[in-house]
This record gives C-alpha cells, sequence and structure tokens, in this order.
C-alpha cells in the first residue's frame, strides 16, 4: 500500500508492565464495539507520528510520557475504519504509574493482560494489529541489552 496523503494514519501504543500490557474495551457502538484494544487513535493532519503517540496517550491514559519506542508500521483494515497505516509504539511504565479510564464513552478502564494470554485470544476479540505489534514488543522484552562500555 502506497502511503499517500489520503492515507488513513493511526497511533498504536503497547503499555507495557512486565510481561503483560494494559487492554480496554471499546465502548463506542460505530467504532469497533466490545473488542480490545491498546491506547492510540487517529493521527491528526500535520500531525507527525510520535507527536500523535504522545497525544493520544496522554488523552486516552493520562499518562504523560516524553519517549516512546517504535515498533514499526503495519497497513491494517478495519470494518469500522477501512485500510490505514498504524504506526506502533512501545512504553515500559514507568515504577508507581498506571493509566486512567480517562475517555470512559470510548473505552472501558484499562486492564492488565499477561502478553501469552492476549496472544491466544481469538482475533475477533482485538482491534487489527494487536498481535503483530504484541510480536514485536516481545522482541523487545526478550532481547538481552547490550552491555554499557564503561
Amino acid at each position: 500500500m502506497k502511503v499517500t496523503k489520503e492515507t488513513k494514519k493511526a497511533i498504536t501504543i503497547l503499555v507495557v508492565k512486565d510481561n503483560c500490557v494494559y487492554l480496554g474495551e471499546r465502548l463506542n457502538p460505530n467504532d469497533n464495539p466490545g473488542v480490545l484494544c491498546f491506547p492510540g487513535g487517529k493521527l491528526e493532519t500535520g500531525e507527525q507520528p510520535i507527536q500523535g503517540a504522545l497525544r493520544e496517550l496522554l488523552q486516552e491514559t493520562g499518562l504523560a510520557a516524553n519517549r516512546l519506542k517504535p515498533l514499526g508500521v503495519i497497513k491494517l483494515f478495519n470494518p469500522d475504519f477501512g485500510d490505514y497505516m498504524s504506526y506502533g509504539y512501545y512504553l515500559k511504565l514507568p515504577q508507581g504509574q498506571k493509566p486512567e479510564q480517562t475517555e470512559p464513552l470510548k473505552t472501558g478502564p484499562w486492564k492488565l493482560y499477561p502478553i501469552s494470554q492476549v496472544m491466544e485470544m481469538p482475533d475477533q476479540m482485538l482491534l487489527a494489529g494487536t498481535k503483530l505489534f504484541l510480536q514485536a514488543t516481545q522482541q523487545i522484552l526478550n532481547s538481552t541489552p547490550t552491555p554499557e562500555i564503561v
């Protein structure tokens, strides 16, 4: 899929704590109701993906971050949104913080799920792209940190 100005673009943010991720149930009857999703949303006109990710994270969870790790970009289809490109980001949840339900008409409370459990859920329970972004996150979690050079 060639990305043009007309291509719809979205953001997905995986908020990770240990080997678990936060998901919320979509509540809007016109936007994949009942499906579990990560924080995220549409990229606004003129907005860079990282700016959109930081905005969506704060808007949907109350979490303010200044850095997110990019996971990649994937082409997806959603019956309520059509074809689009989703930019994925990873946030290791800082100690003592927890996402809040800031948009109660849009998404149910953020609940912590083990990544292994989410990977076994039927695809129809999850927003498109969930398992692909989780695979990228698992690679980060399973990678051995590079030793610091002194």
